[in-house]
C-alpha cells in the first residue's frame, strides 16, 4: 500500500532504482533432473527496476552458458585520467631536468673539485699564469726527494719560456709531463700552455669557478655531451624519490590518522601540523637513504670521464656491492636530508601561527616570505649538499685519469665541522655553486607565484 513518505520525500517506490549503473542479478535454484543427466534452472534478470524473466537450460556440457548475459560495466575514465596526469609529471620531470642538467653538472663540480689554483685571482688575464706557477711549484715539491741526474739530455720536450717567471726553469714530470729546458718560444701559447697542463691536475681546465666557464671548459673536453652528462640518471633519480617520498607519506600518514602532507597547500592547514611534519620529514629521510646508491651512480657517471666505463645505469646497479646506502655515506645522507625537510616544513608553520601571515588576507607577504624561506633552507642545504657530494667521490676512489676534476679530500663528515669551526677551513669554501641554487630557487617561486595568482578569486571546498 503506496503511503506518503514524509521524511523521504525524495523516494519513490516505484522509479527508485531506475537507471542505475550496476545490475542485481538473481542466481538460479538448481534442482536435480529425472535420471541425473542434466540439470535445469532458471534465473531472474533485474535491470533498471524491470524484471524479465528468463529460463537457461543448464547441461553438464554447457555449464559456461550460466555466464550469457551477464554484462560488466568497466569505468576506465578514471583510471586513463590517472595513467595521463602520471605521464604528464614524468615529461614534465624530464623537461626540468633537461633545461637544469647543465647548471647541476657545474655546481657539482664546483662542490667536489680542488679550484684552489683559481682562487685569489682577479682577473681572467692572470689565470693562465698562475697555473702555471702553482703547478710548477708542485712539481718542484715532488722533485725535492728524487735524485737529479745533470747528464740525462735525451727524450725531453722543450716548452720555451712560458712567463716571465718560469725563465730558465727545468723540471719533469714523470715521463709523460713536458719540461721547462729553453728559453725559445713555442710558435702560439695556447698550445704551450694546453701542452704543459695536459697532465696536470684534470682534464678539466676552467679559466675561472664561475659556472659558464665550467660549463665551456666541459664543452672542450666532451663537446656537447659534456654538459648533459649523467642526464637519464638525474631523471631515474628524480622520478624515484618522487614516487618514493609520495607513498611513504601516504603510508605514514595513514598509520598516523594524519593528513598527507604533500597534499596539504601548507603543514599549518593540518589538524595535527606537528604530526604532518614527522610525517614528511620521515618520508624525506627514509627515501634518500633507498635512493642513495643511484645518487651515487648519478655522481660518478658526472665526475668521471666517457670513456670510463660502465656509463649506463643499469649496468652500473649491478656492479655496486651493495644496493644499501654505504656506512661512510650514512650520517652526510641523513643530515642532508633531515635538515633540509624540518627547515623547509618548520618556517610556513611558524609563518602562520606567529605572524599570522597566511595566503588569504596577506597574499603579497605571503609570496615573499615564501622566497625568503626557500633562501633559508637553500643556505641549509647547500653545505650539507657539498659535504656529501665530496663523501661520494671519497668513498668512490676512481683513479685521477678517470676524473675530470681533482677531488677535494675530505675524511669524515665530523673532520669537515671540526676544520669550519678550528678556521681551518672557510666557511664559503661550502657554498661552491650558490649562483646555481638561488636561480633556481627564484625560479620556483616565479612559477609558484604564476600559478597562485592564476588560482586566485577561485572559491575552494
Amino acid at each position: 500500500m503506496a503511503t506518503d513518505n514524509t521524511l523521504r520525500p525524495y523516494y519513490n517506490a516505484d522509479t527508485f532504482g531506475t537507471g542505475t549503473l550496476y545490475t542485481k542479478r538473481q542466481f538460479p535454484n538448481f534442482s536435480d533432473a529425472p535420471g541425473g543427466a542434466t540439470t535445469s534452472g532458471s534465473y531472474t534478470h533485474f535491470e533498471g527496476g524491470n524484471s524479465s524473466r528468463l529460463t537457461r537450460n543448464v547441461g553438464n556440457h554447457n555449464f559456461g552458458d550460466l555466464f550469457d548475459g551477464i554484462e560488466i560495466d568497466y569505468d576506465i575514465t578514471g583510471t586513463s585520467e590517472s595513467v595521463r596526469n602520471a605521464m604528464h609529471s614524468l615529461f614534465q620531470l624530464y623537461g626540468k631536468t633537461f633545461l637544469s642538467q647543465p647548471w647541476e653538472v657545474s655546481k657539482l663540480l664546483l662542490q667536489v673539485g680542488d679550484w684552489s689554483h683559481l682562487q685569489r685571482v682577479e682577473s681572467a688575464a692572470e689565470v693562465e699564469d698562475h697555473i702555471i706557477e702553482v703547478a710548477l711549484e708542485e712539481e718542484e715539491e715532488r722533485e725535492e726527494d728524487e735524485e737529479i741526474d745533470y747528464f740525462e739530455s735525451n727524450h725531453r720536450e722543450t716548452l720555451g719560456d712560458l712567463s716571465p717567471r718560469t725563465h730558465s726553469r727545468n723540471h719533469s714530470h714523470g715521463g709523460d709531463s713536458p719540461s721547462v729546458l729553453d728559453s725559445d718560444p713555442l710558435p702560439d701559447q695556447k698550445k704551450r700552455l694546453k701542452k704543459f697542463l695536459k697532465n696536470y691536475h684534470s682534464q678539466l681546465q676552467a679559466r675561472t669557478t664561475r659556472n659558464w666557464d665550467i660549463l665551456l671548459a666541459l664543452n672542450e673536453v666532451d663537446g656537447v655531451r659534456g654538459p648533459w652528462r649523467a642526464l637519464n640518471a638525474s631523471f631515474l633519480l628524480g622520478a624515484l624519490t618522487m614516487t618514493l617520498e609520495a607513498w611513504f607519506s601516504g603510508f605514514f600518514s595513514s598509520i598516523s590518522n594524519s593528513p598527507d602532507p604533500l597534499f596539504l597547500e601548507e603543514v599549518a592547514h593540518s589538524p595535527t601540523p606537528i604530526t604532518s611534519i614527522v610525517v614528511a620529514v620521515s618520508a624525506s629521510v627514509i627515501t634518500s637513504l633507498l635512493v642513495a646508491p643511484l645518487d651515487l651512480i648519478r655522481t660518478r657517471l658526472i665526475v668521471s670521464t666517457l670513456s670510463t666505463k660502465p656509463r649506463s645505469v643499469r649496468q652500473s646497479l649491478v656492479e655496486l656491492k651493495s644496493l644499501l646506502c654505504p656506512p661512510e655515506l650514512l650520517v652526510p645522507t641523513f643530515l642532508g636530508s633531515f635538515c633540509t625537510s624540518i627547515v623547509r616544513h618548520t618556517l610556513p608553520l611558524w609563518k602562520i601561527t606567529k605572524l599570522g601571515i597566511d595566503s588569504y588576507h596577506f597574499p603579497v607577504l605571503d609570496r615573499l616570505f615564501n622566497l625568503a624561506s626557500a633562501y633559508v633552507t637553500m643556505i641549509v642545504k647547500l653545505p650539507l649538499e657539498t659535504m656529501l657530494r665530496r663523501a661520494q667521490v671519497n668513498h668512490l676512489d676512481l683513479p685521477s685519469g678517470a676524473m675530470i676534476v681533482k677531488p677535494v679530500v675530505q675524511t669524515s663528515t665530523v673532520a669537515v665541522w671540526w676544520h669550519l669551526l678550528s678556521g681551518q677551513m672557510p666557511l664559503e669554501d661550502l657554498y661552491r655553486g650558490w649562483r646555481v641554487s638561488a636561480l633556481g630557487v627564484l625560479g620556483e617561486w616565479g612559477v609558484a607565484s604564476f600559478r597562485s595568482v592564476n588560482k586566485a578569486g577561485r572559491e575552494k571546498f
